[in-house]
């Protein structure tokens, strides 16, 4: 061993025994003890839908509870009008986060997966499952989060397994198009104490002293053409869909409001910074912001990093999931997109929390209960943006 090694390797020791070191950060495509779907869209005026699907990666029974959270929020003069972002409101008005939530419990059998359309769900008899087990989503239009937390399939406690892996594609019947994603994986450390707070990560103080859950990412990366750009004849558009680590899922309180950080390099590497608010669900159009203007950045593709900044609480994190999605609009043809995950380069280095609600009563069994109907207007902008 050389000096240079072995000054390198001592640092690292000693780096290591100072640091609290939990396990590396959550990522997409490996069986998890929680799922995360950043986007998940549902507009059947339009012929908008998502299936989704859920596996059961091991040789016993696999509880979950799953949540679908809406980021649809209502314009703030106009209550019955229905916004993703401000852009979708008259100006000066903003557009008010709901995040509304319900969720669903159900069992899958070992090796078993489950696929459901989000406009549908599924209900017996279709499947052997309690009546209610995969609801529709609440709203029609919806465009929001799903997420999935392993239990016991018996208590509905959250348990100490990593066998759920899932997928979800995005459809659109003009076209057709299709734009199909993985899951974002939380992984189990091996341990859990049943409760309703869910750690990924831990803080030497606060309720999370214990990591249950692997860290999210400080910061994600996203390579990616600028909006505007001419490939092979189609013009670019480009989304982002972010969800926060940190969440309380049930009666919601006011909607937290994390704060990213976005640093924009283009080919001669300049770059352009910018700062953007998500709350339940951030929805990012690049073709609302001159910061992803191929006519700004002057070159064909860049490269996004986002970065949650590290806060001083012991209770809350301000990490952040997402996906993007690129599409490929051609004049006189039907536009081709794809989704896709944010690369990670870093773990947290605050604890996030999830919060879910207490489980029922043994032998609760939901009711299946039908989607009111939605009298929701919806701005012409927001049609367009739901449209290919």
């Amino acid at each position: 061993m050389t000096r240079h090694t072995a000054w390198l390797v001592a640092g690292l020791l000693a780096a290591g025994a100072a640091a609290r070191v939990d396990p590396v950060q959550a990522g997409a495509e490996k069986p998890s003890g929680i799922l995360v779907f950043p986007r998940i869209e549902v507009d059947t005026a339009r012929g908008v839908d998502t299936i989704v699907q859920l596996s059961n990666h091991s040789t016993g029974n696999a509880g979950l509870r799953c949540f679908y959270v809406n980021g649809l929020g209502s314009c703030g003069n106009s209550p019955s009008t229905i916004c993703r972002s401000a852009a979708d409101c008259q100006p000066s008005i903003g557009c008010v986060d709901q995040c509304q939530e319900i969720d669903f419990i159900l069992t899958l059998t070992r090796g078993q997966t489950l696929g459901f359309l989000a406009s549908q769900g599924l209900m017996p008899p279709v499947i052997d499952v309690p009546p209610g087990s995969v609801p529709p989503t609440h709203t029609d239009p919806f465009f929001g989060e799903l997420k999935c937390v392993q239990t016991d399939p018996v208590t509905d406690a959250p348990v100490a397994g990593n066998d759920l892996i899932g997928t979800a594609t995005i459809m659109h019947t003009a076209g057709p198009d299709a734009a199909a994603y993985s899951a974002i994986g939380i992984e189990s450390t091996g341990r859990n104490d049943g409760d309703d707070t869910l750690c990924l990560g831990s803080n030497a103080t606060g309720t999370c002293t214990a990591a249950e859950y692997v860290r999210c990412p400080q910061e994600l990366d996203l390579n990616h053409f600028f909006e505007g750009a001419n490939v092979a004849g189609a013009l670019i558009e480009n989304e982002l869909t972010l969800v926060p680590c940190s969440q309380t899922l049930g009666p919601p309180p006011a909607p937290l409001v994390n704060q990213v950080e976005l640093t924009v390099f283009n080919e001669f590497e300049e770059r352009r910074c910018g700062t953007f608010s998500v709350g339940c669900v951030g929805d990012i159009h690049f073709a609302d912001h001159p910061l992803f203007s191929i006519g700004v950045q002057g070159t064909l593709a860049g490269h996004t990093r986002l970065r949650a900044p590290v806060g001083s609480e012991d209770d809350v994190g301000h990490a952040l999931l997402g996906i993007a999605l690129e599409r490929h609009v051609r004049s006189g043809s039907p536009a081709r997109s794809a989704a896709y995950s944010l690369t990670s380069e870093e773990s947290s280095a605050q604890a996030d929390f999830i919060h879910i609600p207490a489980p029922p009563a043994p032998g609760f069994a939901r009711a299946a209960q039908p989607r009111p109907p939605t009298k929701f207007s919806m701005p012409a902008a927001l049609n367009h943006r739901q449209t290919p």
